[in-house]
């Protein structure tokens, strides 16, 4: 999970993982990420992979079930058809670069 500066302090506490144990935030994986700071450049977007890759190199898989990608439609989802007429939950589209 990722979390912002707005919930830091609800997220990270002891009684919010035992209201809501989900096994990643039971099992502290999750990491800060800094949405909230209205930066717009490549040097903030680094800073951002580093924060979230340091806290996250370490992550264990939690989940036992086997996933694979799906086959998006041609020409790929804008988000209107994303959200009305796309993936069902639990897919994710399979990665087509465009040339």
């Amino acid at each position: 999970w990722l979390y912002d500066d707005r919930v830091t302090l609800d997220f990270i506490s002891e009684s919010f993982a035992q209201a809501w144990p989900h096994k990643a935030v039971v099992n502290k994986q999750y990491a800060y990420f800094p949405a909230n700071a209205r930066i717009y450049s490549y040097r903030h977007a680094a800073e951002i992979l580093t924060i979230v890759g340091q806290s996250l190199k370490n992550a264990q898989k939690l989940e036992m079930a086997t996933t694979q990608c799906t086959k998006s439609a041609e020409g790929g989802y804008s988000g209107s058809v994303h959200r009305s007429a796309g993936m069902d939950p639990g897919q994710y589209a399979c990665y087509e670069p465009i040339s």
